[in-house]
């Protein structure tokens, strides 16, 4: 290394001030990138470990390929259409439906 002077070595301390900061953000950054590249290979993870018995299943499909290959008929036939196929729910009267004149309302009706 050369023998700085003095306006030299002056100009060393100004940039490395500078530059300082800069280093600051950058060892920052790449902190951020690496805890992104962990949290990806993380959820990559978790998304092979659901799709794999999918893939079993399917011969080596994904769940949305195999549901971009289906139409919207085949998906809709999975779904009930007809009532016949719902229950019927049956409506009984509470103990309270009728009017009970005991009681009072607590939201007496205006004249209107």
């Amino acid at each position: 290394m050369n023998e700085l002077n003095r306006f030299q070595l002056a100009a060393v301390k100004r940039t490395a001030q500078t530059v300082k900061s800069l280093r600051r953000q950058l060892a920052k950054k790449q902190e951020e990138i690496q805890k992104a590249a962990k949290d990806i290979l993380d959820i990559t993870a978790l998304i092979e470990t659901w799709e794999t018995p999918i893939k079993q299943l399917t011969g080596g499909l994904t769940s949305e390929e195999v549901l971009k290959s289906l139409t919207v008929s085949q998906i809709e036939g999975e779904l009930p259409t007809s009532n016949r196929e719902v229950e019927e729910v049956q409506e009984e009267e509470g103990p309270y439906e009728e009017e009970d004149s005991s009681r009072k309302s607590l939201f007496p009706q205006s004249s209107r």
